[in-house]
Formats: C-alpha cells, sequence, structure tokens
C-alpha cells in the first residue's frame, strides 16, 4: 500500500519533468532546423534512455524476488510515462499518435531504451553511464531511483548528456552539470540545514548532547555529513565525533562492518546522540 501511495505523486512528478525536457521537441515539426542538431532526436524518433537496476540478473543469482518485479517491468514504467506526456500534450493541441503501440509527437516517436546496472557490483554504474550515453546517445537519461550519485557526472559532466534524476543530488554536482541535471529531491547540503533545525525546534535533543555523525564518503553522503556538522555547531550543539565510512565500495557486508566498528569510535568520542546518513541500499 505505502509503495502504491508513492508510486501515483512519483508518476505525476515523471511526466511534469518530462513535459519540461521534451517541450521544445513538442511544438517542433518534423524537419525544423532548429531539432537537427540535437542529440537523440532525429525527422522520426526521439531517444530517452531509463537507467533501470538489472533485477533479472540478481534473480539469476538467486535472490527472491516478486514475480512482477522484472527489468522489463521497470522500463515499461518509463514508457508509460511518456504515453501519459503524450496524452496531456494531446488535450493542449499538439498533434500525438502512436506508432506500433508507442507515442508519437509531432511525427517523432519517442524511443525508450534500457540501461541497466548491477545493484551488487558498483562497478556496473559508470558501465551503464557509457551504455546510456555514448553507445545510444539520447536526448536525455532518466532514473527515479536507486542509481549512485557518485556516477551521475559520468552522465551529465563527462558526457554532457542532459539526465532527470529523482533522488536528492549535492550543490557541487548540480554546479558542475550546468543546465543538464533536473532532481526531484532536496540536495543534500539543504536536507541536512533542514535536519538541524528540526532537531533544535523539535527539541529532539538537548543542547548538551553529545552527538555523533555516521556518514560515508560518496559525494553526496558527504555533503551531507559535512553540512550536517556545520548547521549543529552553528547552532551550539555539540558534536564530538564524525565518522565515514567507504560508502563507494558499494559492498554492503563491508559498510556494516565499517559501520559496526564505527559505534566504538563514537563511544569512545562519548556520543550519546548519533546520528545516521547512510542510506540502508548504500
Amino acid at each position: 500500500r505505502g509503495d502504491h501511495m508513492f508510486r501515483k505523486p512519483f508518476r505525476m512528478v515523471a511526466v511534469l519533468a518530462l513535459v519540461g525536457l521534451l517541450g521544445a521537441v513538442a511544438v517542433a515539426p518534423v524537419g525544423a532546423a532548429t531539432r537537427t542538431q540535437t542529440q537523440g532526436i532525429t525527422d522520426d524518433e526521439i531517444t530517452i534512455v531509463a537507467l533501470i537496476s538489472d533485477l533479472d540478473g540478481l534473480r539469476d543469482k538467486g535472490f527472491n524476488l516478486p514475480p512482477k518485479l522484472t527489468t522489463g517491468n521497470l522500463l515499461r514504467r518509463w514508457e508509460g510515462y511518456a504515453n501519459s506526456f503524450c496524452q496531456q500534450l494531446s488535450q493542449k493541441g499538439v498533434r500525438t499518435g502512436t506508432s506500433g503501440g508507442d507515442c508519437t509527437i509531432n511525427g517523432r516517436k519517442i524511443v525508450v531504451k534500457p540501461a541497466v546496472w548491477d545493484p551488487i557490483d558498483a562497478t556496473t554504474y559508470d558501465q551503464a553511464c557509457t551504455q546510456a550515453t555514448q553507445d545510444n546517445q539520447p536526448f536525455v537519461v532518466v532514473n527515479g531511483n536507486g542509481y549512485r550519485q557518485s556516477s551521475i557526472a559520468c552522465i551529465t559532466v563527462d558526457n554532457q548528456t542532459p539526465m532527470f534524476y529523482g533522488e536528492s543530488v549535492y550543490n557541487e554536482l548540480v554546479k558542475a552539470s550546468g543546465n543538464r541535471l533536473v532532481a526531484l529531491g532536496l540536495n543534500a547540503e539543504s536536507n541536512a540545514a533542514t535536519t538541524a533545525s528540526l532537531l533544535q525546534k523539535a527539541e529532539l535533543a538537548p543542547k548538551s548532547a553529545k552527538i555523533g555523525i555516521l556518514s560515508g564518503n560518496e559525494p553526496g553522503i558527504k555533503a551531507a555529513g559535512d553540512a550536517l556538522e556545520k548547521e549543529l555547531k552553528k547552532a551550539k550543539y555539540d558534536v564530538v565525533q564524525k565518522v565515514e565510512v567507504n560508502t563507494l565500495q558499494a559492498d554492503p557486508t563491508a559498510i556494516n562492518r565499517e559501520s559496526g566498528a564505527a559505534v566504538a569510535t563514537l563511544q569512545a568520542a562519548g556520543a550519546d546522540t548519533v546520528m545516521i546518513l547512510i542510506p540502508f541500499t548504500a
């Protein structure tokens, strides 16, 4: 039920994001000179690459996943967003239609292609970036959640490809990406500032608290950890220790082991209140 409640607003926002990214395409007729030089757009097609987790590969490795949780179904979700986008444009008077079941806008078929990563193999995130950008050269890359922040720059900076991302990012990445990155979540630094403010206003911890922070070295998590430490100290809290776990390795066993070892470090520093920034999917 909770997942269903999440999907409806996410679907709406994702469609709105695609509306913004494809708005210029929608009003450009086939053959328009302004679009012929745009990557991922021809007179016949608009190519979008969806970054999705290789769930079929996980199942092949022995993971027990629900039958409907497949790589193909993740891709079909984005195809559904494209079709919903088409319906919205049709109501606004833009010429839309279908071609082989795919949405068309002003005669251009929207083609959604997959680029997959293995959630338990950190090396596959950059491989997915290469597949998404260099192999397909799309108009835009999209991902709802799960793709590692440390590999986003491969798409938006190194390969200068626009990307829609459904999670939080961090200020340095936003600046480096220019106008090529659209993210739904608040920046990591804003999340940290809000957390510190809430801690104080709701009196979740007394000013006498000895605060420890369990952070990570992945850029987004580190940015949040650094910002949280700064904001807490600004609010006159006593931050006695911040420990950064190696989350870049994307090895859950190693991360759990290092997090366990961090407990002793935080205890030795006298921490009685610990703020954990490492997501359970790290």
